[in-house]
């Protein structure tokens, strides 16, 4: 149980209940008007269920100092800051955190969320670690690509990891960009995967 809330918004936008169900961010804080919209069409979203961007009016910052042109993509044109994550809630309005939306993966017209991929991968019994990302595609738009790295011992396989993802997922989120084997993902100083690094890994590797 986590509270959900940006620099940007000077707190927290999402307060969690004790009685709420588990996995949320709780619900919308007393002060703050949020809403979900599309982060293609920018329409707002009013089903449960449904993943979008969330935004939030309230207690905000007004400006990023100095730097104008940051200042006007953080906000939309009814003065809502944008979170840049993906969120989702239910019936009793609840909130979900998904996935950052700059980690999504676009196939064709499909966003792919890695960390869905990441969930059922590691269910492997072979696999200790794993990180989705993505490469190019001049069709598509990009492929889904998985980092993994074995357990001690393990002879998992790249087929084995595929045929996992293509039983339990859909086909648009199968892993098209192949699989890498690595010792160790690339980390930043701070412990969180180092995005850039990974990308240049698997251009770079041997994909599967």
């Amino acid at each position: 149980m986590e509270a959900y809330g940006m620099t940007e918004t000077l707190g927290a936008v999402l307060t969690p209940n004790v009685n709420g169900p588990s996995g949320s961010c709780g619900k919308p804080t007393i002060g703050y008007d949020i809403k979900l919209v599309d982060p293609d069409t920018g329409l707002e979203i009013k089903e449960p269920y449904k993943n979008g961007e969330l935004l939030a009016k309230g207690l905000c910052f007004t400006e990023y100092l100095g730097n104008p042109e940051e200042t006007k993509k953080a906000f939309t044109e009814d003065g809502y800051v944008k979170s840049g994550d993906l969120l989702y809630r239910d019936e009793s309005d609840n909130y979900f955190f998904v996935e950052r939306i700059k980690l999504l993966i676009k196939y064709r017209n499909v966003h792919v969320v890695p960390s869905e991929l990441e969930e059922l991968i590691l269910q492997h019994h072979g696999v200790l670690d794993v990180c989705v990302t993505s490469i190019p595609h001049p069709e598509d738009g990009q492929h889904p690509v998985a980092c993994v790295v074995r357990k001690p011992d393990s002879t998992v396989t790249a087929q084995e990891i595929k045929v996992l993802v293509c039983n339990h997922l859909s086909k648009n989120k199968e892993l098209r960009g192949g699989v890498v084997f690595v010792d160790k993902l690339p980390m930043t100083s701070s412990g969180k995967i180092a995005q850039g690094k990974l990308k240049e890994l698997v251009l770079n590797a041997h994909r599967e």
